[in-house]
């Protein structure tokens, strides 16, 4: 029936934002990330189906709102703290696999 297909898809959607896919592939170098604000309206426009009622005017205001701190902070500021907390992160654990050995 109509329904029950419906359902079908909708629940496949659901799931589908838990399946990480297994990728091996190994960059030659880094590659210029995109900005955070751009990847979440990205996000909110790829998954736009799942907002309901007046979710959508929510979603902009927070798309605004993130847009608003990106250009008053500088997008590579924000970016350039993520990578440099990573860096970070990476350093502590080659020092703690160091201390293993």
């Amino acid at each position: 029936s109509a329904g029950t297909d419906e359902t079908v898809v909708w629940l496949r959607r659901c799931v589908e934002h838990y399946r990480e896919p297994v990728v091996f592939d190994v960059a030659g170098g880094f590659e210029e990330r995109p900005a955070y604000d751009a990847v979440l309206r990205q996000f909110a426009e790829e998954n736009s189906h799942f907002v309901q009622g007046d979710g959508a005017e929510r979603v902009q205001k927070v798309l605004a709102s993130v847009s608003q701190v990106a250009q008053a902070h500088g997008v590579d500021q924000i970016n350039l703290g993520f990578e440099t907390e990573v860096v970070h992160e990476q350093e502590q654990e080659q020092e703690q696999e160091q201390e293993q050995e």
